[in-house]
């Protein structure tokens, strides 16, 4: 037997008895697909949303027409926000990229809701950490080693040399630093290392190079160490190896590729499918 679906009950309850509340929702790490059933439906269903624009974008057709779009900004004064909304009896969807208690404000915005006897629900998004090395093809566990790590480029003091596998998040703030950074914190300078830019979207590119030669091997790939490409993760590590043979995404044969479909919107839905994927 299928389960029921709660969303409609819940906030149908919720609206009968005038009572607002919130639900932090991951949206994933670019890639629409990798939205859950769950936030979509409650996206489907929100008063307002409260999102930075790019992350509002990529929803948008899923939101209702009346719903409002409100700018995430000052994160102190984010959860003012949410709470007023909600006392004001509507149903308000804070949404992050990623998930929203990974490396985001989310815990301390649900804490504010918590503490203020506002009813909550945190539904989880798919992390940048583990989509964007998937969607270059790099497993981050192997038989050899399960130890993993996730930093981000800020704390690389933090990153000691060691086994396993060390994922980066906002690399896109001097790749060629990280890699002076990882040497000087002892990593050897063969360690494999890769740098994926805008992960899971038809944009992503991945160079794949050693610690010692990330400059280098990123001039070669065309990179620009002047220009932000985009936000970027990065993994060092023996499993970045594994791309040569499971790079799946960048190797479709249309990646990359900018399509024209004469038609009407309505008549180039089905083709336009057929071609994303």
């Amino acid at each position: 037997m299928n389960p029921t679906p709660t969303t409609s009950i819940d906030t149908a309850k919720a609206a009968d008895l005038g009572e607002g509340w919130v639900a932090f929702v991951g949206a994933g790490p670019g890639d629409q697909n990798l939205l859950t059933l769950r936030a979509a439906a409650l996206l489907g269903e929100a008063d307002v949303v409260v999102a930075r624009p790019e992350i509002a974008e990529m929803v948008r057709h899923l939101l209702p027409a009346e719903v409002t779009l409100t700018e995430a900004g000052d994160l102190d004064a984010e959860p003012k926000k949410l709470l007023a909304a909600a006392r004001a009896g509507k149903f308000v969807v804070r949404l992050f990229a990623g998930d929203p208690l990974t490396f985001s404000a989310g815990a301390d915005e649900a804490a504010a809701c918590a503490k203020a006897g506002v009813r909550f629900e945190i539904v989880p998004g798919v992390p940048f950490a583990t989509a964007v090395p998937a969607y270059a093809g790099i497993p981050l566990t192997s038989e050899a080693s399960a130890d993993v790590r996730v930093i981000h480029a800020a704390e690389l003091s933090r990153a000691q040399a060691g086994p396993g596998t060390l994922v980066i998040l906002g690399a896109e703030a001097g790749p060629a630093d990280i890699g002076k950074m990882l040497i000087a914190q002892g990593w050897p300078e063969s360690t494999p290392f890769a740098i994926t830019w805008n992960g899971t979207t038809t944009a992503q590119q991945t160079v794949v190079t050693k610690l010692g030669s990330v400059t280098a091997d990123l001039k070669a790939a065309g990179v620009s160490l002047l220009t932000t490409h985009g936000p970027a993760v990065a993994v060092a590590g023996d499993v970045v190896a594994a791309r040569d043979r499971l790079s799946w995404f960048e190797t479709k044969p249309l990646f990359g590729w900018r399509v024209l479909v004469p038609r009407t919107k309505e008549q180039a839905a089905d083709v336009s499918l057929r071609l994303r994927a």
